[in-house]
């Protein structure tokens, strides 16, 4: 006992030394695809591979080559459009209005100062030096040696009559509209009529007085101005500047302009790591992590699957790249149109999920418009992504993907016409837009075709289409089963039909299903006699032990697995052969090896299934419609009450020996199972009428076999 408690924590320590190495390993792949698809966003992003891209080119500076334009480009030359858009701007008469309010805040300083003037004077406690500073503070013109005396023997009612006189020359002034440039003229008359009065100092208190009170009234409505100087901004048209295919840009020596650059940059001809800010690389560098972040937090909450599977993060990987990468070489030659951005969207939808391709339509529109620097492209490479996603999220057929394309070369190029508009693009150069739009789509769904079966290879992707293509009877496995071993070929058929009836209603993958149904007993094409249904005469079990048909017997599934692997089947089709019996016991071999036995006890184990558990819905669902197919076959009169009974006994029998632990199926799912499988099988067994023998007169059985005009005959 002690060395079997030593010997099975040996083995439980290392199953979990296995583990942690496999959890370490599928983290360490994690980090690698991760940075991987940092490294080369960022690369592709920052880095111009074009072999015609100058170094040295500085603004401003005499250029260190002669280059011409690979494609024809317009770029706006936004330093002659703002020059413009200045002068526009100054050429706009500033819009005035009379502001009536500047008159009361006239008035109102002339009283302030004729009261402060009066509290002066009527402090009796203050010393003249104090009464001199107060004066010289509310008029600092005024002479203090000859006006301090005069201000000194004013009585209130003289104060009054100054005051009134000086709001009456404020006023009189007031009431005329006065811009900023006659301020100053306004002020000198205002003086000068203080001055005609007979007495100089109060008229030259009156005069100075009203002059200073006098404001401009005649003011600028700001807002009115700026309208109409925006209004005027947005009339001045866009300078753009054309250059042809094959025309020079910039010849050796000459002066760099900022425009020139410009075109050079557009076109991809500057190399871009010369001159680069460190700011420019950061924002590229925090572009590039931010994808990759949020496309992994994206795949954890929408597909876990994905998000799990690193084979899968890979692919995406590798389309995203590739798809980039092509952009990268086609946009310093040809308009963005023609980039196929489309083709990442549908590889991903095909080859993983609707979900992930809508995340690939979103990513791939940002990089390759990030890559090509239009934004209007951006709105082309959305809307196509979205569009192809949509088309391809359904297909089954090969010839689907066809039709796709179809639409796909139709949608490209009516949104390339629509993008076009929004450029302002009219006649030939619209259609050209169109055109290049068309050519777009249609190279999508050509490198969608072309790569999507290598793919589907590389990375063990199983598709709709391989199902359906492995369902055909044509398959190799298929017809070398339907040859060696007809009664297994026609017991996975009805597998077939049973699992793919009720698959969908479960939430399992019908065509998988179904696939997967075909092939779970390819095993026993090696020795297909000794299966029951191949049989046809003596039973080769009968002179054999029992452990050894039990060896028979469970080595169909075993075998299976290796010619499924032999002949590249996809995994999880190898995945349902490996799980279709699970650890169940073959109860027949077990009892026969009982009685043989006698006082003898047999372990159970030794007569169980070595294999793994159903772990998919699909596998769970071969599992059972291969038990009850079978035994249904064997009822001698197959009711349908009888069927569901039989059904529902051996689900029940499989849920209780616990094979059903790892598959997710629900309580709910096995009820749908039982009720679906018993009415199918209902309809492929059900009885017969039995039929009369020809040889025998109808008519003593009294049954009718025709009429003579209204007369039954045989009755």
């Amino acid at each position: 006992m002690a060395k079997k408690s030593r010997s099975g924590e040996a083995k439980l320590i290392n199953r979990i030394v296995q583990k942690v190495g496999t959890a370490d390993n599928w983290l360490l792949q994690r980090v690698l695809i991760g940075v991987g698809v940092f490294a080369v966003l960022f690369i592709l992003l920052a880095v111009d591979f074009s072999p015609t891209a100058i170094s040295g080119l500085e603004i401003s500076k005499p250029s260190p080559a002669t280059v011409k334009a690979p494609r024809s480009i317009e770029v706006v030359d936004e330093e002659r459009t703002q020059e413009l858009r200045r002068d526009a701007a100054d050429q706009v008469e500033a819009v005035r209005v009379f502001d009536e309010t500047r008159a009361t805040k006239a008035r109102a300083e002339v009283n302030a100062f004729f009261l402060r003037l009066t509290q002066a004077l009527n402090n009796k406690d203050a010393s003249e030096t104090a009464l001199a500073d107060t004066v010289r503070t509310i008029l600092p013109s005024a002479d203090l040696e000859s006006d301090l005396d005069w201000m000194v023997s004013l009585s209130a009612e003289r104060i009054k009559t100054l005051r009134s006189q000086t709001n009456e020359i404020t006023a009189t002034f007031m009431a005329e509209k006065i811009s900023a440039q006659e301020i100053d003229g306004k002020r000198d008359e205002a003086l000068r009529r203080g001055q005609v009065m007979e007495d100089p100092r109060a008229g030259r208190l009156v005069g100075e007085l009203a002059a200073g009170a006098l404001r401009v009234n005649n003011v600028v409505d700001k807002e009115e101005t700026n309208d109409r100087i925006r209004s005027a901004v947005d009339q001045v048209e866009p300078v753009t500047v054309t250059k042809l295919a094959g025309e020079t840009i910039v010849t050796e020596g000459e002066i760099v302009t900022p425009v020139e650059a410009q075109i050079l940059d557009e076109l991809g001809l500057t190399n871009q790591l010369m001159g680069r800010t460190w700011q420019k690389t950061l924002g590229q560098a925090l572009i590039a992590f931010v994808l990759v972040i949020l496309g992994l937090v994206y795949l954890r909450e929408f597909q876990p699957r994905v998000y799990r599977d690193n084979r899968l993060l890979l692919l995406l990987f590798v389309v995203l790249a590739t798809v980039s990468a092509t952009a990268k070489g086609l946009s310093p030659m040809f308009p963005p149109f023609l980039i196929p951005a489309a083709a990442a969207a549908m590889l991903t939808t095909i080859l993983v999920r609707r979900t992930a391709g809508i995340m690939m339509a979103v990513t791939t529109s940002i990089v390759t418009g990030i890559i090509v620097s239009d934004s209007q492209y951006w709105v082309f490479a959305f809307v196509i992504g979205l569009f192809a996603v949509y088309m391809t999220s359904n297909i089954s057929h090969r010839s689907d993907l066809t039709r796709a394309g179809l639409w796909l070369v139709l949608a490209s190029g009516s949104v390339a016409l629509v993008v076009g508009l929004m450029e302002n693009e009219t006649g030939v150069n619209l259609l050209v837009n169109g055109g290049w739009g068309a050519l777009g789509g249609f190279g999508a769904i050509v490198l969608t075709i072309g790569t999507l079966q290598f793919l589907e290879y590389a990375f063990n992707i199983t598709t709709d289409m391989k199902l359906l293509e492995l369902a055909n009877p044509t398959q190799p496995l298929l017809k070398e089963l339907m040859v060696n071993a007809p009664g297994t070929y026609n017991h996975s058929i009805m597998t077939g039909n049973l699992v793919e009836s009720v698959a969908p209603q479960v939430g399992a993958n019908p065509l998988l299903a179904r696939a997967g149904a075909y092939y779970h007993d390819i095993g026993k094409i090696r020795r297909p006699f000794f299966f029951v249904e191949n049989q046809y005469g003596e039973n080769p079990h009968d002179k054999t032990q029992p452990n050894l048909s039990y060896l028979i017997i469970s080595a169909h599934v075993k075998e299976g697995v290796e010619l499924a692997k032999k002949h590249r089947l996809p995994k999880e089709v190898v995945d349902i052969i490996a799980q279709h019996h699970g650890t169940t016991l073959v109860s027949y071999f077990y009892s026969r090896a009982k009685e043989s036995a006698k006082h003898a006890d047999v372990a159970e184990d030794q007569y169980r299934y070595p294999g793994e558990k159903p772990k998919s819905k699909e596998a769970a669902l071969i599992m059972l419609a291969d038990a009850v197919e079978a035994a249904v076959r064997a009822l001698t009169k197959p009711t349908h009450n009888r069927i569901e009974q039989l059904v529902r006994k051996i689900i029940k029998e499989r849920m209780y020996d616990g094979q059903l632990d790892e598959c997710r199926l629900t309580l709910g799912d096995l009820e749908t199972v039982t009720v679906g499988y018993a009415q199918t099988l209902t309809t492929m067994y059900h009885s017969r009428i039995e039929y009369p023998d020809p040889e025998k007169p109808a008519r003593k059985r009294g049954v009718v076999v025709g009429h003579f005009g209204d007369q039954p005959i045989g009755s």
